[in-house]
Order: structure tokens, then C-alpha cells, then sequence
């Protein structure tokens, strides 16, 4: 008994000399446990964006498809109304999901590591934030624009060629009355457009990213962050490709054009060579001159 009270006595005497890891003064302590609350509200309301932003998703779904259904003008100008309006919501809710990823990598990193990245295990929030030791900071670095540039090259190259096809399309027609189904000058014209429209929309995609990505970004959300850069042109494009006709329409002009351009060629053909008859013929049966004595 004795030797228990003086083993207690002992303890509390050297309390203060002891060293633990774990004692942190309260500035620090405070710091955590505010940074702990404000990235795990975060995540919270990121989440209930994501969940709106998959609904959205879902239902602009549904009415794309029934656009390409939709024959009367009435209908297709209420599915249009419509989608523009299901459109701005998505993009108010992506731009709002964007700010909040700002502010929670800006939150954890007000404490450095290992609190930081005890944080983000805890609030499961790594994926938003990274962890500072997962890796090499200046490798990370790279593979984050890397991946920028993978990203931005897939996006630009697919909406430039969504726009290269929708003005091939809306071109064709004009082009078949202004060079008078001429099919080469025909197919220069809606090259030439084609090829203007490519240009365009890849510059306007490229620029959009870099500026979304230019004050940094977690490699996990490239993808989200530059999407949404693009989505006020995408939704545009994506409204103008709606309302092009069937791919087998265009198809049937085409055959239409090359068809017209070889019964002119026919026609050419028959008229060239019923002139070399006639010239022969004439040749043939004209009389040689009588010589003179």
C-alpha cells in the first residue's frame, strides 16, 4: 500500500517533466480542431452538389433524347427551354462545387503535416486535398500537369470536332446552291468551314482550362474543375448538334450531289463526243476539191 501511494506521489511530481508526442499547446489544438469541423462541413456540401449535379446529369439525359424524337416545332422549343433551364442550373451547381474545392484545400492548408493529412483521413477528404505524404511534392506536381494537359487535349479535341461536324452540316446545303453541285468546290467550301470551326472551339477550350487551372488544382479533381471551365460552350455545341438533322439525311445529300455531278458528266460526255461524229462524218464525206489543168 505504501509503496503504491509513493509510486502515485512520485508521478504526479514528475508530470510536468515528462515529454509526450501528443501534447500540443492550445493554439495549435485550437487551429486543428477548427480546420477538423470547417473541412469535414465542406465535404458535406460538396457531396450534396455532387448528388445534385448526378441528378441534373440524368435528367438532361432523358431530354436529349427525346429532342432527337421531338418532329413538331412546339415540342422541340419546350424541350429546348427546358434543357437550357436544367443547363444553367448544372453549371450554377458545378461552379458552386468548384469554389467549395478551393475552400477546402485553402482550410487544410492552414495546418501542416502530419495533422493535415490526419485530417483528411479522418474526414475522408484526401481525394479534395491530397496528402502531403503520399509522395514527392515536385513529382506530384508534374503528374498534376500531366494530367491538365491529357485532360485539356481530350476535351479540346472532342469538342472541336463536335464543332467541325455541326458546321460541315449546316454548310453543306448552302454550299450545294452556291457552287451549283459542283462537288469539288463543294467539298473545299465545307472543308475550309470545317476546319475555321475546329480551330475556333479548340483555342476557346484550351484557354478555358488554363485559366481554371492556373492557381493550382488537385490532380483528382482536373477533370471536374476544367469541365466545368468549358460547360457554358459544350452546352452550346450540344444544343446546335440537337437540332441538326439525322446523319442519314446528310448522307442522302451527299449521294444526292455526287449523283447530279455525274449525270453532268454524262451529259458532257455525250455532247463531246456527238461533236467529234459530226466533225468526222463531215470530214469523211466532204468532196476533195477538183485540181485545175
Amino acid at each position: 500500500m505504501n509503496a503504491l501511494l509513493f509510486l502515485a506521489i512520485t508521478l504526479a511530481v514528475a508530470e510536468d517533466d515528462i515529454y509526450s508526442p501528443f501534447k500540443r499547446s492550445c493554439v495549435i489544438q485550437n487551429r486543428i480542431n477548427s480546420v477538423t469541423a470547417e473541412t469535414k462541413n465542406l465535404q458535406m456540401r460538396i457531396e450534396i452538389d455532387e448528388q445534385q449535379e448526378r441528378n441534373f446529369m440524368d435528367t438532361l439525359f432523358y431530354l436529349y433524347r427525346d429532342l432527337k424524337y421531338a418532329t413538331l416545332t412546339e415540342d422541340r422549343t419546350r424541350l429546348e427551354l427546358e434543357i437550357e433551364g436544367i443547363q444553367k442550373k448544372l453549371h450554377d451547381v458545378r461552379t458552386h462545387k468548384v469554389d467549395l474545392l478551393r475552400d477546402i484545400r485553402k482550410s487544410a492548408d492552414k495546418v501542416t503535416q502530419p495533422f493535415r493529412d490526419n485530417i483528411a483521413r479522418t474526414n475522408r477528404i484526401e481525394r479534395h486535398v491530397g496528402l502531403e505524404d503520399s509522395g514527392n511534392f515536385v513529382e506530384e506536381r508534374y503528374k498534376t500537369q500531366d494530367s491538365i494537359k491529357k485532360i485539356t487535349e481530350a476535351l479540346a479535341n472532342k469538342y472541336a470536332s463536335l464543332a467541325a461536324k455541326v458546321e460541315a452540316q449546316n454548310v453543306v446545303e448552302k454550299a450545294t446552291k452556291k457552287f451549283k453541285n459542283d462537288a469539288k468546290k463543294i467539298k473545299e467550301y465545307v472543308e475550309k468551314k470545317a476546319e475555321a470551326a475546329y480551330k475556333d472551339i479548340h483555342a476557346k477550350v484550351v484557354k478555358a482550362i488554363n485559366g481554371a487551372t492556373e492557381n493550382g488544382v488537385v490532380r483528382s479533381d482536373v477533370e471536374a474543375v476544367a469541365k466545368t471551365a468549358i460547360e457554358g460552350l459544350v452546352n452550346t455545341l450540344e444544343m446546335k448538334a440537337a437540332a441538326l438533322p439525322n446523319i442519314k439525311v446528310a448522307e442522302k445529300l451527299a449521294d444526292k450531289i455526287v449523283k447530279t455531278q455525274l449525270k453532268g458528266v454524262k451529259k458532257t460526255t455525250k455532247k463531246v463526243a456527238k461533236k467529234a461524229t459530226k466533225k468526222a462524218t463531215k470530214k469523211v464525206t466532204k468532196k476533195p476539191a477538183p485540181k485545175k489543168k
